[in-house]
């Protein structure tokens, strides 16, 4: 086999090389996450297969089609699927092995494209699922949504459409090909790179005393939520209708306020619940109801408010927005610029040049 070194052959072989060690390095590494790793170990060595299969191939040699990285996806699934704490079922098995029908002889190949595509978003769906159930829970959600994966599945998706795209033009253009493949390798080798990166760095995603998914159907638990809906719908409905509830909202407002809880960066509903001396889903149920926000949103206003009144006091000439932010209980950027513009209809630095004009 002779090897034409050119800039496309090395970032192939980048490619190979660093997704074979990333897959063996998850395998080796020790964590919390081992099982969830486990799946993205199998994703960058099936990942791995896959570009040695386009390698030989470009370079005149016919690869078997286990190097085709038939499930290369499917354990991008599963990896969502345990770093969500939901459980591998039946369904999710078979549906995934469907991706071997591709290679029988008689089923088109565009059917791979199609599973792949109902993969995805099923993916996407479940990923933005998790982030509205983590509202219930967290106060900082930014590094348990699990944010990062979408731009993978988001690659996948622009995979998948230049496959197809490349397929059909293929057939009538053959140079364009060329451009497509150069195009999947440099996608390809950013692609395990972002991976690897964020599969180190991602934190676990649940405390190990907060069960958000229920592990006998593999469902968000939805008796908080569905109990806030049916109470704010009989409130809505009759606005006399009295509900009795064990504790006063209005005091665990002032004691929010006093001991000032919203300071704390990693506050969860449950050990603000623990704080207050309350059950956790009468806390939820009572701040959905008197608020009509879910935990993020309410902690997070409080954080607004802390911050709106430092911006008032001689702190605002010794320190950074950001800086005043982190006073105020933010632990991340984005949050704090998401969460203040849409409480306040602009941003922190609008609202600064606002109080100064005021001042004038």
């Amino acid at each position: 086999m002779n090897i034409e070194l050119n800039p496309l052959t090395i970032i192939d072989l980048l490619s190979i090389f660093s997704s074979l060690f990333l897959g063996i390095l998850f395998i080796s590494f020790k964590t919390k996450k081992n099982k969830s790793n486990l799946f993205l170990s199998f994703f960058l060595l099936s990942l791995c297969l896959e570009i040695v299969s386009a390698f030989l191939e470009s370079n005149g040699i016919s690869s078997p089609a286990l190097l085709n990285g038939v499930f290369t996806l499917s354990f991008l699934f599963f990896y969502i699927l345990r770093s969500l704490n939901y459980k591998i079922r039946k369904v999710h098995l078979i549906y995934n092995s469907l991706f071997i029908l591709p290679f029988i002889e008689f089923i088109p190949h565009f059917v791979s494209y199609i599973l792949s595509l109902i993969l995805l978003c099923y993916s996407l769906a479940l990923l933005n699922k998790h982030k509205k159930t983590l509202g219930f829970y967290y106060s900082e959600i930014e590094n348990r949504s699990l944010s990062w994966i979408k731009n993978i599945i988001y690659y996948y998706l622009i995979f998948n459409i230049g496959w197809a795209i490349e397929d059909i033009v293929g057939l009538e253009f053959e140079d364009m090909v060329s451009y497509f493949a150069i195009a999947s390798s440099f996608l390809t080798f950013i692609m395990i790179y972002w991976f690897a990166c964020n599969g180190f760095l991602q934190p676990e995603i649940f405390d190990s005393n907060i069960k958000i998914h229920n592990k006998v159907n593999n469902e968000p638990e939805n008796i908080i939520i569905s109990d806030i809906k049916s109470e704010c719908l009989a409130k809505n409905k009759d606005s006399k209708v009295e509900i009795a509830e064990t504790y006063d909202f209005d005091n665990i407002l002032k004691t929010i306020e006093s001991k000032k809880l919203f300071l704390q960066k990693d506050i969860t509903l449950r050990k603000m619940a623990q704080d207050l001396s309350i059950n956790e889903k009468k806390l939820s149920r009572l701040i959905n109801l008197y608020t009509g926000k879910n935990f993020y949103h309410f902690i997070n206003n409080f954080r607004v408010n802390e911050f709106k009144d430092l911006c008032k006091t001689n702190k605002i000439q010794q320190m950074s927005l950001l800086g005043l932010a982190n006073e105020a209980g933010f632990n991340s950027k984005s949050t704090f610029y998401s969460v203040f513009k849409q409480s306040e209809k602009m941003t922190p630095s609008q609202y600064i040049k606002q109080i100064n004009k005021s001042e004038e």
